[in-house]
């Protein structure tokens, strides 16, 4: 086992903030790799000993083309004194420089880099510029010494860039490049290159990498490698978790597994989508009940997504069917192949989903969407539809306007809960107005519903007015 696979999970256990006030008193300690014999000292980490001598300053500053000639590291300090002293500093020929020198004199240009580590941030701001567009061709050692200096530094934007390339540069060796990378690295330049590391992962490394992450307790950075080749995302996890039960927990309290758990395009038939969210469950509860479970979450990842892509639409489909300018059916129509599917296999828990949405918008035509259910769904999915329009009673008493009460639909009182539900909300709102609405509404079993909620809501608070709205209920129901 590597060095730094004992250290790294203890260092996640008692924390950065800890391990960050432990870590300065290892300045001193040679660290690294080396190449040719130097030393490759690492970025966020004194370049000296506190005992070594700082650089000459006063040298006189050479031009950019003496940089080039060796030794690199003797002329530096010449043009980075020049450099920190001219009111506005033109840094890229400092960039210019280091970049040509690494390409003609590697082992002088990296003894050069710690006096760098010292110059203001606009000037390593554009040191990491340089690199990013220079990467592919510059020594991995020297990339590694640049884009470690931004971790600790936080300095330019150009660091995620430069990991990225040295990520990629090193999984075309091969995972043992990346392990040999990491065991240069400090606690926290360790953790920023593991993060580029698994997203540049090939899917061919997938299943090693994770292996590696989860035996060192990087359980989060297992969430972001790609699914292995011949996987999708769900079986990729789902495997993850049956292999290591000790990542179950982790994986699925997360937002990537709930993503590819039910947002994944329903690429077969609905059942075998299912029969695979249940045998992949970790619910203690009947099979049954469980698949009850997976279709209901199912739809509601499914119908959300529907709904956030209209409302993300400017003007929404949704504005444009309530106010007359997009037929319902055209809306209907456009509808993704997902949802089509869960309409063709499961019509009325897909209908009893979608229809609030479109209630809100045209209550007629959603009534209308239904006609081809049995007329007992068709009550469940309305009534369902119903107390979601609680907070909306002018849209309610549009939706039942279209759905007339009929003793086939049973006992009045689901419609009066609709109402209980709706009226003392409204009343807060809208205030008296919203009793004189009711009380102007065309004679129906609605507008008794209505009326004679609210007067039961008010009947402490305002006994007159409660008894008002119940001496104005004046319709009597079909049938009674």
């Amino acid at each position: 086992m590597k060095a730094w696979k004992y250290w790294l999970p203890p260092c996640v256990a008692f924390g950065v903030g800890f391990l960050a006030t432990q870590q300065w008193a290892k300045h001193d300690q040679p660290t690294g790799s080396t190449a040719g014999g130097k030393d490759l000292r690492l970025y966020g980490r004194p370049s000296k000993p506190e005992s070594s001598p700082e650089p000459d300053f006063e040298d006189a500053a050479p031009s950019t083309g003496e940089l080039l000639k060796s030794p690199f590291s003797e002329s530096l300090p010449g043009l980075i004194r020049t450099l920190s002293t001219e009111p506005n500093s033109d840094w890229f020929r400092l960039t210019d420089a280091m970049v040509g020198a690494l390409k003609t004199d590697q082992e002088a240009a990296v003894d050069a880099i710690p006096p760098i580590a010292e110059l203001p941030s606009p000037a390593i701001a554009a040191l990491a510029e340089a690199f990013v567009s220079h990467g592919e061709t510059l020594p991995r050692e020297a990339l590694l010494e640049l884009a470690l200096l931004p971790v600790t530094r936080n300095l330019s934007d150009a660091q995620g860039q430069l990991l990225d390339q040295l990520a990629e540069m090193s999984w075309q060796d091969g995972l043992e490049t990346i392990e040999a990378t990491l065991e240069k690295l400090d606690f926290s330049a360790a953790q920023a290159f593991m993060t580029h590391a698994t997203r540049r992962c090939p899917d061919e490394h997938s299943r090693a990498w994770a292996e590696l992450m989860i035996g060192t307790g990087q359980f989060h950075q297992i969430l972001n490698i790609p699914a292995a080749q011949g996987d999708d995302a769900l079986t990729w996890l789902d495997g993850l978790m049956t292999d290591h039960p000790e990542t179950r927990p982790f994986i699925e309290g997360s937002r990537q597994f709930w993503q590819s758990r039910y947002a994944a395009p329903i690429e077969t038939d609905l059942k075998t989508r299912l029969d695979a969210l249940v045998q992949s469950s970790s619910s203690k509860k009947a099979p049954e009940e469980v698949r009850r479970d997976e279709l209901q979450q199912l739809l509601r990842v499914k119908v959300e997504e529907v709904r956030s892509a209209w409302l993300e639409e400017d003007p929404s489909p949704l504005t444009l069917v309530s106010k007359g300018e997009l037929n319902m059916d055209a809306l209907l129509e456009a509808l993704p192949p997902d949802i089509n599917k869960l309409l063709e296999e499961e019509p009325m828990e897909t209908k009893r989903h979608l229809f609030t949405h479109l209630a809100a918008a045209d209550p007629q035509a959603a009534v209308g969407w239904l006609a081809d259910l049995p007329a007992e769904d068709a009550h469940t999915v309305i009534m369902t539809g119903a107390s979601n329009l609680a907070r909306d009673p002018k849209r309610l008493m549009e939706l039942f306007n279209a759905y007339p009460y009929n003793p086939s639909q049973g006992p009045l009182q689901q419609r009066f809960m609709r109402w209980t539900g709706a009226t003392l909300g409204a009343y807060r709102t809208y205030g008296e107005s919203y009793a004189e609405w009711l009380i102007q509404l065309p004679t129906s079993v609605d507008r008794d519903m209505g009326l004679g909620a609210l007067s039961h809501d008010l009947r402490s608070q305002d006994p007159e007015l409660a008894t008002r709205l119940f001496k104005a209920k004046n319709f009597v129901p079909p049938g009674k």
